[in-house]
């Protein structure tokens, strides 16, 4: 008998806003299903109460009054959340949020219409009670009894329910103003009273729903930043600050992100929360009370929330300090066990040149050389260095920690520099403590730190220290000794004796040629070994002195020494062994040269 008509639909569209959220698409998601069984409801009971209308007539039995009900019932519960859901588009500035109020409007209407029909049908009244004067004042007073007891809160799901409540309460008031007439009064002078009574009761209601809706939109922009600040701190609160730490530099890249992107805003949105709750506290809002708890919460939480930040950046600053040191301490060992393991080599070979040894030994110097001058530079920072690991380690003597900001709990309170004993850091997020006066407190562990020195990053470096002390010393040692046994062989008298013959002389002659070449090549492979590389390029550099190497090598190799004939003098033989001793020591080096270059080659293209 009843059709459904789409006019009748609460029709929502996909598209929307840009401002939407995934909120605001559960919402219309929501509002459609309940819209589309809210129809199927009221559809269902109009066919029903068709039947049993017509049984009525005919004096028949009425046989469909408790399915007819339940489905009125239902759909009394799904207007109720159509009207929460509706007040929540329009809030979202959803495009069709006037269109989706109407639809909604139109249900309900549709669903007053049923009751009344339900009413008449299965609620028969007597003659009396048929009569066209209405007991308005009554009605009126019950009306206004019920806008003046409703509640406002406390909480967001009390409030909830009160709107929606409200929404239904407010339809009936304004489904009065169709029947008040004159009509339904004895007199003209009662209608006017009762109209006066009827206004009146209309603007409370107004205000009301005014007022909800107001403490709806506060408490939500509260509890959103609560939630927030609430995760927030939960992450700060139980990460750990020790040198277990995971992922440092993630961790401060996503807090520099948050100080650089999103501080003002939530900021800005704090503020406007307490200027918001302040007016309407001023405004005398019937909810001050639940107003000015949301907004001293959320001052509280957004505190906290700044407090916890100081720590986590002096937190940061400590275990970046702590990775670089390490970083610099695993570079010098490093380099320290270079230099042991090579001048081991030096010191247990005996047939090779002592030149060429000599020579390997001084050109390390400049690595000696840097690793005083970063010992000496971590023997400085060490001092600065916080104990890291004694954060996850049970106090075992007297611990002594720094309170890094303010805090407050419901039992106690620290201010920024108090200092304490650490008692137990057995629960990671809260450390007992025990101030001058032996009290066992309880603060978040985050609030503090184990103030410098780090005794295991001095007695790590004062170790170091003592390697390198023994290094310098071993190779002061050998290259004394090698110095004083060179010194002996240069000094040594060699007799030459004039050539006699032509061939001897130019014998001579490439020998004093070949002399000079070593030197030059010696010179220059010297000169490629301590310069540093091109910073700016320093692959370009490498591939460059690579290059150089190379031609240096295969001219060295091109160097020939003449042969002697078997008569020659004593003189020519002791020059052209002093010869060889010099090509040794320079193919040393050569050596030398191409073990650094690899490893320079291994460092920067891998």
């Amino acid at each position: 008998m009843f059709k459904k008509k789409d006019s009748n639909t609460v029709k929502v569209s996909s598209k929307t806003s840009k401002p939407t959220t995934n909120d605001l698409a559960l919402v219309i998601a929501r509002m459609q299903s309940n819209s589309d069984q809210v129809e199927k409801d009221v559809l269902r009971a109009e066919e029903l109460l068709a039947v049993d209308a017509e049984n009525l007539k005919k004096n028949l039995p009425l046989q469909h009054q408790k399915v007819v009900a339940n489905n009125l019932s239902e759909a009394e519960g799904l207007l109720n959340d159509l009207f929460l859901d509706v007040d929540k588009a329009k809030k979202y500035k959803h495009p069709q949020g006037s269109e989706i109020e109407s639809d909604v409007r139109h249900l309900h209407d549709r669903w007053l219409k049923d009751c009344a029909f339900y009413r008449d049908i299965y609620e028969p009244v007597n003659d009396v009670e048929l009569m066209p004067r209405i007991d308005w004042a009554s009605v009126l007073n019950q009306k206004q009894r019920e806008v003046n007891t409703e509640e406002y809160g406390p909480t967001m799901a009390d409030l909830k329910k009160q709107i929606a409540a409200h929404n239904i309460l407010h339809k009936e008031i304004e489904a009065y103003s169709s029947q008040l007439s004159i009509s339904s009064t004895s007199t003209k002078e009662e209608y006017a009273t009762i109209k006066k009574q009827y206004n009146n009761l209309l603007d409370n209601s107004k205000w009301r729903h005014h007022y909800l809706s107001s403490l709806y939109d506060y408490m939500q922009g509260c509890n959103k930043e609560l939630a927030y600040l609430g995760d927030e701190q939960d992450k700060i609160l139980k990460q750990d600050w020790s040198d277990h730490m995971l992922d440092p530099p993630d961790v401060r890249r996503q807090y520099e992100n948050f100080k650089n992107n999103s501080l003002l805003s939530h900021e800005s949105e704090v503020n406007k929360l307490q200027d918001d709750g302040d007016r309407l506290i001023e405004l005398k809002h019937p909810a001050s009370n639940t107003v000015q708890a949301q907004r001293d919460a959320l001052r509280n939480e957004w505190q906290k929330f700044l407090n916890l930040c100081i720590c986590q950046e002096t937190h940061l600053d400590y275990i970046e300090d702590f990775k670089k040191y390490q970083l610099d301490v695993e570079t010098l060992s490093e380099s320290l066990s270079e230099l042991n393991s090579s001048l081991k080599k030096v010191e247990g070979i005996t047939g090779r040149s002592g030149s060429a040894m000599t020579m390997q030994l001084e050109a390390e110097e400049s690595t000696v050389q840097r690793n005083e001058q970063l010992l000496a530079d971590l023997r400085k920072r060490s001092t600065t260095i916080a104990p890291l690991k004694l954060r996850r380690y049970p106090p075992t003597k007297s611990t002594t920690v720094e309170s890094l900001c303010d805090w407050k709990t419901e039992k106690a309170e620290l201010t920024r520099g108090d200092k304490f004993t650490l008692k137990s850091n057995s629960d990671v997020e809260n450390w007992d403590v025990l101030n001058s006066s032996g009290a066992t407190k309880s603060f978040p562990g985050v609030c503090f730190l184990i103030p410098p020195p780090d005794p295991e990053a001095i007695a790590t470096v004062d170790l170091h220290g003592d390697v390198l002390d023994d290094i310098k010393k071993r190779r002061a040692v050998y290259l004394g000794t090698m110095k004083d046994k060179i010194r002996c062989v240069e000094e040594r008298p060699v007799y030459t004796a004039p050539p006699s013959n032509p061939k001897a002389k130019a014998v001579a002659g490439q020998l004093d040629k070949l002399d000079e070449d070593l030197v030059k090549a010696k010179q220059d492979m010297l000169s490629r070994l301590r310069a540093p590389l091109d910073r700016s390029d320093p692959t370009t550099d490498l591939a460059k002195r690579l290059k150089e190497q190379e031609k240096a090598a295969d001219a060295l190799a091109a160097m020939e020494q003449p042969k002697l004939e078997k008569d020659a003098s004593k003189g020519l033989a002791a020059k052209l062994q002093a010869a060889k001793d010099k090509q040794d020591g320079i193919a040393a080096l050569a050596d030398l040269l191409n073990k650094k270059y690899d490893h320079f080659t291994n460092i920067h293209y891998h």
